[in-house]
């Protein structure tokens, strides 16, 4: 798994450690036989949310999309909420220059570590400063984490009862992970959720019981896989990529150069057999073969 796109190709401390830290930063994905084909090595997220296929109709996105609107989740409160044009979640402000899509699954241990420990930097000094828009993406790997799918609908069918609404079932369900994550079946302790934040409990219920927010949810974790998401949590910011529970400096630093304009260097070319290194590569005037 990739830990950054070309981030500061040359600053080697940071890969280094961050490379060191991998397998204790993110959720693994599933075995190679059960994901669907991949994109060719190096296709992104597209840049930005707006201009995706939105999702199918019958997958419960609000008809009438909601305009930005105050959270109620959030630790700061001012933070707005609302749907892209696609139907994907967001906070922040909506014209911000600078976008952080995330692909995540609700009971991915490492996703929760980002939520606790990073999200709160990332609201109060990018996304509450209207800096950064954050878009929330399902993406539950099946094979380690059963009831992150289910999970993920349960934040959707909120959702089809306003913004607000999603992102306070997102925050619950968070926060409850180790309550619901083992348990053979969650749908009760997410039905509870709802209940709790004072949902329309019949609405809830019916949507989650008909699984009429599934297609919605797989729409996200095909966009991850054609985008080469291999493990949780992913972030896209513009056109830079961060993957895994990854330090809060690191998210600075990329949002920092994503703000100025600046994009990740171009991926180096394989190097040809009995190449060297440090030779001019002819598919990208003025580098080398090692970047």
């Amino acid at each position: 798994m990739r830990i950054l796109s070309g981030l500061w190709r040359g600053r080697g401390w940071l890969l280094g450690l961050m490379a060191a830290g991998l397998l204790l930063i993110a959720c693994g994905s599933p075995p190679a036989s059960e994901q669907a084909t991949r994109a060719p090595t190096g296709e992104s997220v597209p840049p930005s949310p707006t201009v995706t296929t939105a999702p199918p109709a019958a997958t419960a996105v609000p008809t009438s999309v909601p305009s930005a609107t105050t959270a109620t989740s959030s630790a700061l409160p001012d933070i707005p909420v609302g749907f892209t044009a696609e139907g994907f979640p967001y906070r922040g402000n909506p014209d911000a220059a600078v976008t952080m899509v995330e692909f995540s699954d609700y009971q991915c241990p490492f996703c929760l570590r980002h939520v606790q420990q990073t999200s709160p930097l990332l609201d109060k000094n990018y996304i509450a400063t209207g800096k950064v828009k954050h878009v929330f993406r399902d993406f539950p790997i099946d094979s380690i984490h059963p009831q992150a799918r289910k999970a993920a609908e349960a934040a959707r069918c909120a959702g089809a009862q306003g913004a607000e609404l999603y992102w306070a079932m997102h925050d619950r369900l968070f926060s409850g992970q180790n309550a619901w994550a083992n348990q053979p079946d969650a749908i009760a302790t997410f039905k509870s959720y709802a209940v709790a934040l004072k949902l329309d409990k019949d609405k809830f219920d019916a949507c989650l019981d008909s699984g009429q927010t599934g297609a919605a949810v797989q729409t996200d974790v095909a966009a991850g896989e054609a985008a080469g998401v291999d493990g949780t949590p992913a972030f896209r910011i513009n056109e830079w990529v961060v993957s895994g529970a990854q330090p809060y400096d690191v998210f600075q630093q990329v949002l920092d150069a994503a703000s100025r304009g600046e994009k990740p260097p171009p991926t180096p070319t394989p190097l040809p057999e009995n190449a060297n290194a440090l030779s001019a590569d002819p598919n990208r005037p003025g580098y080398t073969y090692s970047g």
